[in-house]
């Protein structure tokens, strides 16, 4: 096997799934402008909540890609990853409009996307790459 070839199927299957990160990506950081900018009030219990929500949201999507993934992987792995990609940049648009429900249903959108994708890559990683190589 072409030693160059499995090294870049793997970098870029490698790649895709960088996007877990950004799912994940804590928004502890930003809470303080969306409290602002959502009119959160001063109640610090509620916007620890709201903040959690917005979080969280991305998980809960994480979780139900990874638990759905197969299904779409099913029908091709190369389509799967162009088309969750595209559907991970749509999600993404959601997150820019500044309301709380269009942010969680962004993120959660985005984070299906990402579980999705990681069943696509991780599959396509143990099929390309000879057991030879693996171990």
């Amino acid at each position: 096997a072409n030693t160059f070839y499995l090294l870049s199927i793997t970098f870029l299957a490698g790649v895709s799934t960088m996007q877990i990160g950004t799912a994940l990506a804590a928004t502890g950081p930003v809470a303080q402008a969306l409290r602002y900018k959502l009119n959160w009030g001063d109640d610090k219990p509620t916007i620890d909540f709201l903040t959690t929500v917005i979080s969280t949201s991305s998980i809960v999507g994480l979780a139900l890609g990874n638990i759905f993934g197969g299904d779409f992987v099913a029908h091709g792995r190369r389509i799967t990853l162009i088309r969750f990609n595209i559907l991970g940049m749509i999600a993404t648009a959601f997150t820019f409009y500044l309301n709380f429900w269009s942010m969680c249903f962004g993120r959660m959108l985005f984070g299906f996307c990402v579980g999705v994708i990681l069943c696509a890559t991780s599959k396509i990683i143990v099929e390309f790459i000879p057991n030879n190589l693996i171990d």
